[in-house]
């Protein structure tokens, strides 16, 4: 019997529309039931584009945008900013929201390791390193955060044994 060839399909990375998914996390828990005061979060990022121009470098790339169009834009990183921006915009509107309750890991990655594909051995390993200096530098962030959590859910279970202990069954 002749199998039928696979379907096709093309997929897009969701990181184009929704860089940092963590605003809709919080938008999905409260529709959920759940209250602003109930939702932690940590969030893991993938590395912003580290500012390591020169100014010189800065002025002829401004210089030179003036011709670009948008091929040239696309060319020159206009994803990498848009996906940036858009990260940091939702990050923020996070930690209005959250406070200290919202945890962002993530940090400046020198361009040169922002290659979309490139998963040589060299380059995972340098990805790595710079993922474990992140988590180090929120090490404090996330346990309090943690000892947090741990709190609201000691918290909530002697609610709900006092919520338990106060019924009346009828038995005299």
């Amino acid at each position: 019997m002749p199998t039928s060839a696979p379907k096709r399909r093309w997929l897009i990375d969701g990181a184009l529309t929704t860089n940092d998914p963590s605003l809709c996390a919080i938008t999905e828990s409260l529709d959920m039931g759940h209250t602003l005061d109930e939702i932690y979060v940590v969030s893991l990022g993938t590395g912003k584009p580290m500012h390591d121009l020169s100014q010189d470098d800065r002025d002829r790339i401004g210089e030179a945008s003036r011709d670009w169009g948008i091929v040239g834009w696309v060319a020159n990183g206009l994803l990498d900013h848009m996906m940036s921006a858009s990260s940091c915009v939702s990050s923020h509107q996070c930690a209005q929201l959250l406070g200290d309750r919202y945890v962002r890991i993530n940090g400046d990655l020198p361009r040169k390791l922002m290659q979309l594909d490139n998963t040589t051995d060299v380059r995972v390993s340098d990805l790595q390193s710079y993922s474990f200096l992140w988590f180090e530098e929120s090490l404090p962030q996330l346990e309090k955060l943690v000892g947090d959590v741990e709190k609201a859910r000691s918290e909530w279970k002697e609610g709900q044994s006092e919520k338990l202990g106060s019924l009346d069954y009828g038995v005299k």
